[in-house]
C-alpha cells in the first residue's frame, strides 16, 4: 500500500504514514463491504422514539437535580454569610449597649478599613426625627465599636450624620457636630485602623462634608461649596491611641498619691483631642494670677508627675459641687490661650509672690495655696467598667490630724494607659463632685457625711484644747443608744483614771449636739440584755449602771453596787473604744463600708 500524500510504500496495517504523518484511509475489503450492505433488522419506530424520550427525561431530571442542589448550596452559603454579618452587627450593638444607656440614633456598620473585619460608628442620644434617614440628634455621644469594645469618641454633642464616603479602599463616615446653641458646625470624619478609631486629616475643617456624584464635597469657612480631598493620612494620635490597661494595686496606690501630691489634672494640649471642651466662663483673680473656675468634664485630662505642670485644687463656691477652682502651672502660651480663648480676657502677668504669680511663662503656686491643712485622699470604691475604664470614688480628709471629710466625695472616670513617653499613667475622662452627682454610689449620703465631719471635728477640738497635755488619752465609740438608726458618739478623754470622762453627743440638724456625760473612772462599757451598761471597779468596790438615752438626754442609773465578791458583771458583749488617732473605723462604721487606705 502506498501513501497518497508522499507516494512512499507503507505496510497495509498502518494507520499513519511513517514518513509524512498523513492518516491512511483503508478501503474495506469486498467481504466487509458486502456484509455492511446487508440490511439490519428494522425495529418499530415507536419504540425508538420512546427510548429517546426516556434518555432525554433522565438527563432533564439529572439537570434539575444538579441545578437544585447547586442552588441550595449557593443559597446556604449566602444565607450563612448574611447570618454571620447579622451576628457580628448584633454583637457590636450588644457591646455598645453595655457601655451606654442612651438610645441608638444611628448605627453605621461596615468594614471601614477593608481588612475583612467589621466595625461600627454609632450615635447615641436624643432625636425628634426618628423617621429621617439621617436625623438630627442632641445630648448625644459618638462611639466607635469593634469586636472587643465600644469606645467613646465625642460626648454631649448635637448634630447629624452626613453619610459615608469611599476613598482609596477606605470607608469614612462624616458626622456634623454643631456649635453650641446653633444648627451649624464642622464635619468630623472617621474611619478605622485595625481595632482603633482613626480620624481623617481634614476632620473638623469643613462643613457638611459628603459624597456627591463620586466626589467628596463640603463647605469652606466662607460658605463656598468646594471639593474636599481626603489624603488617607490620619490625624496625629488618632490611630495610635494607647490601649487601656488593667490596673494593679500599685496603680491604685499611685492614684491616691497622685491626688494627695496634687499633680492632677494637668491638661495635656498635645494629647487631648478637644482640650478644655467644657470650660465655663468663670474667672477669678488670685493675687493677680489668672485662675480659671472650670468644670471637671474634660474630653481627656492627663495626670502625670512633671515638674513644670502642677495643679492645686480646692472646692469652689458652687452649691451643687459642679465646679472646682484650680491654679494650673503650665507654659505661658497655654495659660494665655485659656485666658484669651476660654474666658475672653486679656492675660494678667502681674506678680504676687506672697500667694501665687505668673512669671517667665509659668504660673507659680508656692506652698499650700491658701495656707490650709494638707488634704489627703483615699479610695473608698473602685469598679472596672465594661469599656475598660475605671470608676474610682475617693474621699478627702485632713492628712495632718484627725480625718475630716469635705461635704463631697469625688468620683473619677478614668483610663489606665501606657506609652513610651509617659509610661503607665492615669487619663481622666471626667470627675463628679458633690452628693447630687451620683446618689447611688457608696458613701453618697449627706447625713453620713455630716455625721462624720461633725464627730471628727469634735475629736479635733478636744485634741486642740488639750494639746499641751503630755498624757492625753482620747478614745471614741460609735453606738446607736436608742435604736433610732442614728449613731451617737461616746468620747472618752482625760490624763489619768482620776479624770477620765465619757462625753456623749448625737446628731441634730446636721450638727453634733451634747446630750450628757458621766465618769469613766476605772470603768468599761458593755451590753447586757440589749442595754448599754457601765461597770466601775476600784479597790474591791463594784458599781453597775445602766445608760438610758431618750433622744435628747442621757441618764445614768445605778442598778447594783457592792463588794466585788458579791457583785459580778458578765457582759453579753464588751464595747471597745477606738483610739482617736484612727478614723478608718469611724468612716467604715458611718458609711457602712470597707475603706481601703492603700497607702497608709
Amino acid at each position: 500500500m502506498f501513501c497518497k500524500h508522499c507516494g512512499k510504500q507503507i505496510n497495509d496495517n498502518q494507520s499513519f504514514c511513517p514518513f509524512c504523518g498523513t492518516a491512511v484511509t483503508v478501503k474495506p475489503s469486498a467481504d466487509l463491504q458486502n456484509y455492511q450492505k446487508q440490511p439490519l433488522p428494522e425495529k418499530p419506530k415507536k419504540s425508538g422514539k420512546s427510548k429517546k424520550k426516556v434518555v432525554i427525561a433522565i438527563i432533564a431530571v439529572l439537570l434539575v437535580i444538579s441545578i437544585g442542589v447547586g442552588g441550595w448550596f449557593l443559597w446556604d452559603v449566602i444565607a450563612e454569610k448574611k447570618k454571620g454579618d447579622s451576628d457580628s452587627k448584633e454583637r457590636l450593638e450588644e457591646l455598645l449597649k453595655e457601655s451606654t444607656t442612651k438610645p441608638i440614633v444611628e448605627f453605621v456598620y461596615d468594614d471601614y478599613d477593608s481588612d475583612g473585619t467589621y466595625e461600627a460608628y454609632a450615635v447615641v442620644g436624643e432625636t425628634d426625627e426618628e423617621d429621617e434617614k439621617h436625623p438630627e440628634f442632641y445630648d448625644a455621644d459618638i462611639y466607635f465599636v469593634n469586636h472587643k469594645k465600644a469606645q467613646s469618641i465625642k460626648e454631649n454633642i448635637s448634630g447629624k450624620v452626613n453619610g459615608t464616603m469611599d476613598v482609596k479602599n477606605l470607608k469614612y463616615i462624616s458626622i456634623e457636630v454643631y456649635d453650641d446653641g446653633t444648627d451649624e458646625g464642622k464635619s468630623f470624619i472617621y474611619t478605622a485602623d485595625g481595632t482603633k478609631s482613626a480620624e481623617a486629616d481634614i476632620s473638623g475643617e469643613y462643613s457638611n462634608v459628603h459624597e456627591e456624584d463620586g466626589r467628596i464635597v463640603g463647605y469652606d469657612e466662607n460658605g463656598n461649596l468646594v471639593e474636599v480631598e481626603i489624603s488617607g493620612e490620619n490625624k496625629k494620635g488618632t490611630s495610635s491611641k494607647p490601649e487601656l490597661l488593667e490596673a494593679t494595686d500599685e496603680d491604685f496606690e499611685n492614684f491616691e498619691l497622685m491626688l494627695e501630691e496634687a499633680w492632677l489634672p494637668y491638661v495635656d494640649f498635645d494629647r487631648s483631642s478637644t482640650p478644655l471642651s467644657d470650660v465655663v466662663g468663670y474667672f477669678m483673680v488670685c493675687g493677680g494670677m489668672p485662675v480659671g473656675l472650670y468644670t471637671y468634664y474634660f474630653d481627656e485630662v492627663v495626670a502625670f508627675d512633671e515638674e513644670d505642670a502642677t495643679y492645686s485644687d480646692w472646692l469652689g463656691s458652687d452649691p451643687d459641687g459642679k465646679f472646682g477652682a484650680g491654679a494650673i502651672k503650665m507654659e505661658a502660651d497655654k495659660v494665655d490661650w485659656i485666658v484669651e480663648n476660654v474666658f475672653g480676657l486679656e492675660p494678667d502677668n502681674s506678680l504676687n509672690a506672697d500667694l501665687c504669680y505668673y512669671k517667665d511663662g509659668y504660673v507659680y503656686v508656692p506652698g499650700e495655696l491658701g495656707g490650709g491643712p494638707a488634704v489627703g485622699y483615699c479610695i473608698i470604691n473602685k469598679e472596672e467598667l465594661p469599656d475598660g475604664r475605671y470608676e474610682i470614688t475617693a474621699m478627702e480628709y485632713n492628712a495632718e490630724d484627725i480625718g475630716y471629710l469635705y461635704p463631697s466625695f469625688q468620683t473619677f472616670v478614668c483610663e489606665l494607659k501606657y506609652d513610651d513617653t509617659m509610661g503607665r499613667y492615669w487619663s481622666f475622662v471626667n470627675t463628679y463632685m458633690g452628693v447630687d452627682k451620683n446618689p447611688d454610689a457608696p458613701g453618697y449620703d449627706l447625713a453620713s457625711i455630716n455625721m462624720y465631719n461633725a464627730y471628727s471635728a469634735l475629736l479635733g477640738e478636744v485634741r486642740s484644747e488639750y494639746s499641751d497635755e503630755d498624757y492625753l488619752d482620747l478614745d471614741y465609740l460609735l453606738y446607736d443608744l436608742n435604736n433610732d438608726d442614728v449613731l451617737e458618739i461616746i468620747i472618752k478623754h482625760g490624763t489619768c483614771e482620776a479624770d477620765y470622762t465619757y462625753y456623749v453627743y448625737t446628731m441634730e440638724n446636721n450638727r453634733a449636739v451634747f446630750v450628757g456625760e458621766t465618769s469613766a473612772f476605772h470603768s468599761g462599757l458593755g451590753l447586757l440584755d440589749g442595754k448599754v451598761v457601765e461597770s466601775m471597779s476600784h479597790m474591791g468596790y463594784v458599781s453597775i449602771s445602766e445608760w438610758v438615752f431618750d433622744g435628747t438626754t442621757l441618764s445614768v442609773n445605778e442598778i447594783e453596787s457592792g463588794d466585788y465578791e458579791d457583785v459580778v458583771v458578765d457582759f453579753d458583749t464588751s464595747l471597745e473604744l477606738t483610739d482617736a488617732n484612727s478614723t478608718v473605723l469611724m468612716a467604715e462604721e458611718v458609711f457602712d463600708m470597707d475603706i481601703e487606705f492603700l497607702t497608709r
